[in-house]
């Protein structure tokens, strides 16, 4: 697996959000990314998965398997656990994806009815993507 980022540029409304920024890895490895509030982590890693397009600059991403935790979980509420994630993972199983969180016993449970980790752990898991 291997991630490289070259000479990113993003800007919007005309304020630079990434100026510049390169970096490579290779390996196995899991990326976290620290900084202060609106140093544009959240721009880079929307960059990195493919979300948002950058202004200029290249990424290269190789890898099997790209996991997302968002701040905020996005759950369509009056769907249950299991259906949220055979929304953003067609063709999956809903309860292996539940499963391998710990969360098996809750897939007919609604949104309302699980904690703040319970819902960004079923959630992250659903929106794995594989190239």
């Amino acid at each position: 697996m291997h991630l490289r980022i070259r000479d990113l540029h993003k800007q919007f409304d005309g304020e630079k959000i990434i100026d510049g920024f390169s970096y490579s890895i290779d390996g196995d490895f899991f990326l976290t990314i620290l900084g202060s509030s609106g140093c544009g982590k959240t721009t880079l890693l929307r960059i990195i998965g493919g979300i948002l397009k950058p202004d200029s600059g290249t990424v290269e991403l190789d890898s099997k398997r790209l996991g997302f935790v968002f701040q905020d979980d996005r759950l369509i509420p009056w769907l249950t656990a299991a259906q949220n994630i055979s929304i953003v993972s067609p063709g999956c199983d809903p309860v292996e994806f539940l499963s391998f969180v710990g969360l098996k016993k809750h897939k007919s449970k609604y949104p309302s009815q699980l904690s703040g980790g319970m819902r960004r752990s079923q959630y992250s898991e659903g929106v794995s993507l594989q190239p």
